[in-house]
């Protein structure tokens, strides 16, 4: 997954991870494309491993990251922020419920609604939203 900074950088993350291996430990790689250098810069692995990430762009600094945590949080919807002044990831926490499908806005207040999609697992399969404020 790629996100566009506002500095015109590029943020690159995600898995090799193959199929559903649980016994593995994750292989999350984050790195920073930079289009004025043309070069790639290795960043420090995010610490959660998120399945299907959705970003979203807080003021001009900062992504915040949610998705299903995999391997041990299947029921749990987690975000983790990605400043880019600091090229540092950190674990926001946890909402619940978990869902897949679902989108992040950043509203003009600087708050990220994380609505819609589905799940799975009663009694969370009806529709429900999410409010991040910063």
């Amino acid at each position: 997954m790629g996100t566009l900074l506002h500095d015109g950088r590029v943020l690159i993350f995600g898995s090799d991870r193959v199929g559903n291996v649980t016994r593995e430990p994750p292989h999350w790689r984050a790195e920073i494309y930079d289009r004025q250098e043309g070069k790639f810069s290795q960043l420090k692995n995010p610490p959660l491993e998120i399945n299907d990430p959705v970003p979203a762009s807080i003021e001009e600094n900062r992504i915040l990251i949610s998705g299903v945590v995999n391997p041990d949080y299947a029921n749990v919807l987690s975000s983790e922020l990605f400043d880019s002044t600091k090229n540092e990831f950190s674990v926001v926490g946890a909402q619940h419920p978990q869902r897949g499908g679902f989108t992040a806005t950043t509203l003009a207040d600087g708050s990220i609604l994380i609505a819609g999609g589905m799940s799975a697992s009663l009694p969370y399969n009806v529709q429900r939203a999410v409010l991040f404020c910063p």
